[in-house]
């Protein structure tokens, strides 16, 4: 079966990216397009399809937690109009996602929600150099990966305000904001 969309796609979130992108990618209903995903593993068996949702639900967890639900507080995020941007270049450089939000008050409780679960879960690791010792008394080192505090605050940005996920020790982080009817992500 083919994949129909009700909208013709416009690229109307291009307008709020900063004018030096080095990629773009945008389109419509994500959603749609996981679920059709979804269909076409599901024609190459069980065994297929099993795969391919274990993998999404994996990731999910991954990041966001088991409490964090696909089809009740991720997937209603991504109906609308989508743009993924790499913007700038080098140490300057930013990833943006933008998502057009159906309902951006009831959305917005649903962004909260998934900002506090990625913050109790801070699924962001970082190499640390660990010293250890065995029974005998011989030291050595190990490399672990040990998560990131994850701390959130807001900052104003042109008379908004901006929410700020610092990533422990990094020298980046991720912020976020919604505005009118669309949510920005951005590093």
């Amino acid at each position: 079966s083919k994949l129909y969309f009700e909208r013709k796609y416009r690229a109307d979130l291009l307008r709020l990216i900063p004018e030096d992108i080095t990629f773009f990618a945008g389109g419509l209903d994500i959603k749609k397009q996981m679920q059709r995903m979804s269909e076409i593993f599901s024609i190459g068996g069980e065994p297929s399809y099993l795969i391919f949702e274990g993998m999404v639900a994996a990731q999910k967890n991954k990041y966001l937690g088991q409490e964090i639900r696909l089809e009740e507080d991720v997937y209603p995020l991504l109906q609308g109009e989508y743009a993924l941007a790499k913007v700038g270049e080098g140490e300057k450089s930013a990833l943006m996602i933008l998502l057009e939000l159906e309902d951006p008050v009831r959305d917005r409780d649903k962004v909260e929600s998934i900002a506090d679960s990625f913050i109790r879960k801070s699924a962001i690791l970082s190499p640390k150099i660990v010293e250890k010792e065995l029974e005998d008394g011989t030291t050595y080192e190990e490399i672990q990966t040990i998560p990131e505090e994850i701390i959130r605050s807001t900052e104003d940005y042109h008379g908004y305000e901006m929410n700020v996920l610092t990533v422990g020790t990094q020298p980046w982080g991720v912020f976020y904001i919604i505005l009118d009817d669309t949510l920005i992500v951005a590093t």
